[in-house]
């Protein structure tokens, strides 16, 4: 799982590259967010997961500043991130996924 985990964080860290490169028409760039999207959607992920995730990885807020408006501390912040991405990362070793995502590259 770990191998995933950290495949994982490397495709969320090139997030929005990935939207920039969606953007100028770069197909590949858009299968990946697609499968990314659903991957987080079948994560089963609380909903305190979430809301923490979309805040970081998506719209790409400060840990800071997001633990600060959802009234927590950064540690349990980085704990529901951490859980957050492990859950996804198991969706994606299931899917057999993101070897063929680093085969061409964009992770």
């Amino acid at each position: 799982m770990t191998q995933y985990t950290d495949k994982v964080r490397r495709l969320l860290a090139q997030y929005h590259d990935l939207k920039a490169r969606q953007d100028v028409g770069d197909f590949g760039a858009t299968d990946i967010l697609i499968d990314l999207h659903y991957a987080i959607k079948r994560a089963g992920m609380t909903q305190k997961q979430r809301e923490a995730f979309d805040a970081v990885f998506i719209r790409g807020q400060a840990q800071k500043d997001v633990a600060r408006a959802m009234g927590i501390a950064e540690m349990t912040l980085s704990n529901r991130l951490a859980y957050a991405i492990v859950k996804l990362a198991a969706v994606f070793e299931e899917w057999d996924y993101l070897d063929e995502v680093e085969a061409v590259n964009y992770v």
